[in-house]
């Protein structure tokens, strides 16, 4: 399971995860962290990114790393197949 968390600092991701059932359900089926890393005109930081996927991997937890164009893009090619 991926869970998309938003924090622009490793401190607020932890938090995030801290303060979910994230833990819980990791003893159940393997959990990663889906990282927002911007948008493709103004992506985060290289450093930022790489602090966050430290802060997911002191935790014992997978990562996958998102940015909003691709589900936007998908989202309307999959309506515009169906039409």
């Amino acid at each position: 399971m991926v869970v998309q968390v938003y924090g622009s600092t490793p401190a607020e991701v932890q938090q995030t995860v801290a303060n979910s059932g994230i833990h819980t359900a990791s003893r159940y089926v393997p959990v990663g962290i889906g990282l927002y890393t911007g948008i493709k005109a103004k992506p985060f930081n290289l450093q930022a990114v790489q602090n966050q996927v430290k802060a997911v991997k002191e935790q014992n937890l997978g990562h996958s790393l998102f940015v909003w164009e691709f589900l936007v893009l998908r989202t309307i090619n999959a309506h515009l197949n169906v039409l």
